[in-house]
């Protein structure tokens, strides 16, 4: 999704580092014997993490997963749809995995999460300009207005249990930031970077302004669907990314 700097873990980034000095900057074609998997991303650009370009997915996501993929033997092929669609695809078997997304108790009924995380997240209130909210990082300082979200996200944390405010679901975090920019809604919660990158495309970087305090920080994953044999993908991916994310870590 984005290409500001982020706000982020560097977990990912250092990722990127150790693929590149291992010589891995793309994933060459995996043979045609072997099996593919099929992983669906947001349709939305995540940049440095997840994006199109140039005919094909990537970014240090990307790479990471298909790094572990080689590894096992297997070739993925990413497919990019709107949030919503991808979750109900994953409900119904249609998907074979998806990328990246919060760990929910309701998730959990019909998907096999990967237990090493892909990065970590904050998500941070966005507001207009014209009217700042004192955001304490509380509910409370949230009560009486309308602030929006996107359908089908959780935001993870205790955001599920927060009360006192209207939540108004739209589509993407790109009409979230319209109608924040607008005035039709006083707020919006998401991924800080993404939101201003949408900002700015949208000529409104001006009239948005950001809370200083996040909302929270949540570990984003890679996660099978309840198709058979895909809890035993999940535990030999983590191993893989686990590896990976060791190799980074050497490199701090």
């Amino acid at each position: 999704m984005y290409e500001v700097t982020k706000i982020r873990s560097w977990s990912s980034l250092l990722i990127f580092a150790v693929l590149s000095l291992l010589g891995i900057t793309s994933i060459p074609k995996a043979v045609q014997a072997s099996p593919e998997i099929l992983i669906g991303v947001n349709e939305d650009d995540y940049r440095p993490y997840s994006y199109y370009a140039e005919g094909r997915y990537q970014g240090t996501l990307i790479l990471a997963v298909q790094q572990a993929a080689m590894k096992l033997g297997y070739k993925i092929r990413f497919i990019g749809k709107p949030w919503k669609t991808l979750l109900n695809e994953m409900e119904n078997g249609e998907l074979d995995a998806m990328m990246p997304l919060y760990k929910t108790p309701q998730r959990e009924k019909f998907m096999h999460f990967v237990k090493e995380p892909l990065l970590y997240e904050e998500n941070h209130l966005i507001y207009s300009s014209a009217n700042p909210i004192a955001f304490d990082g509380s509910a409370e300082s949230l009560q009486g207005l309308r602030i929006g979200v996107v359908r089908g996200w959780t935001y993870g944390g205790q955001i599920v249990n927060w009360h006192g405010f209207e939540r108004i679901s739209l589509n993407d975090q790109k009409i979230v930031v319209r109608n924040v920019a607008s005035g039709r809604l006083h707020g919006g919660f998401g991924i800080r970077s993404d939101m201003l990158d949408h900002a700015t495309k949208l000529g409104v970087e001006d009239k948005v302004g950001f809370a200083s305090t996040p909302i929270n920080r949540q570990a984003a994953y890679l996660a099978f669907s309840y198709k058979p044999g895909h809890k035993t993908l999940a535990n030999l991916f983590s191993e893989k990314l686990k590896n990976i994310n060791k190799l980074a870590q050497k490199q701090r």
